[in-house]
């Protein structure tokens, strides 16, 4: 168990890191309403690996540009799903995933995001994005897991919104494998220009932040984290936050 958690652990860093840029967006609607974003771009580690020996195994011709509609690829999946399966993909039908790769350019980028009716849903939705894997058309190589921030190698994060006050906080899993703090600092030091950058937008004015990381915007709706992705993997209960909003 031991070895399995710090293989999970280093393989995440060294894919998180080693993305570049992760932005995300979550919008909360006077209605109730939540939009959310997750994109990663990736172009940095295509750079890598096409300066690696491995080169010669990518088709310098590959590309892809498409965004795949999980509601459509439920309707046409529909009858292969088991009850359980069906019940799970109900909760994800409003996600979107967009996918662009370009060998020739070394381009490389996914984004998952969709309109929902409330948190709720949206909860709902990240937490079973992992069952839709294998209906994914062309995504060879691509783990849709990575968007599940609820089963996160380094931790599990908790969410929590009641229409005035946002809670987010990371519990970390303790770490006993005495190798993996070698492991991670030799990884992390291959990559440096990793950013990880999440937005909270309200409908109303943001009224109390109690993380000094924020950046609140000029019309008071909006908070704002950047991090190095290179000190966020090692510490990311840096992003924990609580946002109160006024009345």
């Amino acid at each position: 168990m031991k070895k399995i958690n710090r293989i999970l652990i280093v393989s995440f860093l060294s894919f998180l890191v080693s993305s570049c840029v992760v932005m995300e967006e979550t919008r909360f609607n006077d209605n109730g309403s939540v939009y959310y974003s997750l994109l990663v771009d990736a172009s940095q580690m295509m750079e890598i690996f096409s300066e690696s020996n491995d080169s010669a195994k990518i088709d310098s011709q590959q590309k892809l540009d498409t965004i795949i509609s999980f509601s459509e690829l439920y309707d046409e999946n529909i009858d292969e799903l088991s009850p359980d399966e069906r019940k799970a993909f109900e909760r994800m039908k409003n996600f979107n995933l967009k996918m662009k790769t370009d060998n020739k350019t070394k381009q490389f980028s996914f984004q998952i995001y969709g309109d929902f009716a409330d948190f709720n849903s949206l909860q709902n939705a990240i937490t079973n994005v992992d069952s839709i894997q294998k209906l994914l058309p062309n995504t060879e190589g691509f783990d849709i897991s990575t968007f599940n921030r609820t089963t996160m190698p380094f931790g599990k994060e908790k969410i929590e919104w009641n229409g005035k006050i946002f809670k987010k906080s990371i519990a970390l899993l303790p770490v006993t494998n005495d190798s993996l703090d070698e492991d991670v600092e030799g990884m992390m030091g291959l990559f440096t220009q990793g950013k990880y950058t999440s937005t909270y937008t309200f409908a109303r004015k943001i009224k109390n932040v109690d993380n000094a990381a924020a950046s609140i915007s000029a019309d008071g709706k909006t908070v704002t984290f950047t991090f190095d992705l290179q000190e966020y993997s090692k510490n990311p209960e840096k992003s924990n936050v609580v946002i109160e909003l006024e009345n």
